[in-house]
């Protein structure tokens, strides 16, 4: 047997056993709680950027009087 036939018939195990393990379930599986959509959050407010706060200007000094 070469390596393809040994595995179609690997899968072919597993998919009949799958397919068995479906069918003699007497009943589906409960379906889980349906959960409440989540409370959408409000997005966070867009951080803006402080405006560019101006130097001030130097600090002009008087002549020493004479």
């Amino acid at each position: 047997m070469n390596r393809n036939t040994i595995i179609a018939a690997v899968v072919a195990v597993i998919v009949v056993i799958v397919l068995w393990s479906v069918m003699r379930s007497p009943e589906p599986a409960p379906a889980p709680p349906a959960t409440p959509p989540a409370a959408s959050t409000p997005a966070p407010a867009p951080t803006t950027t402080p405006p560019a706060t101006t130097t001030p200007a130097p600090a002009t000094t008087t002549p020493p009087a004479n």
